[in-house]
């Protein structure tokens, strides 16, 4: 069987974009989950910029932002 590199099949491009736009049905999340997933978010985004000092309320907000917003 032969595979197929370039140029993607544009009927399989459309439906993997379909799929891509489905999304799940939210699901509840309690605040104690909330407040992990965030922690943890804004505990990488402090380790992504070096532990530099003093920005940890701004990691924590910009986290709490994004999941806010779903990102």
């Amino acid at each position: 069987m032969e595979q197929q590199l370039f140029p993607p099949d544009q009927s399989a491009a459309r439906s993997r974009g379909a799929r891509r736009s489905q999304r799940a049905p939210a699901v509840p999340i309690d605040a104690e989950r909330r407040h992990r997933m965030i922690a943890e978010a804004a505990y990488y985004k402090a380790k992504n910029r070096g532990f530099g000092g003093g920005r940890d309320m701004q990691d924590w907000l910009l986290a709490e932002q994004e999941f806010e917003a779903g990102a």
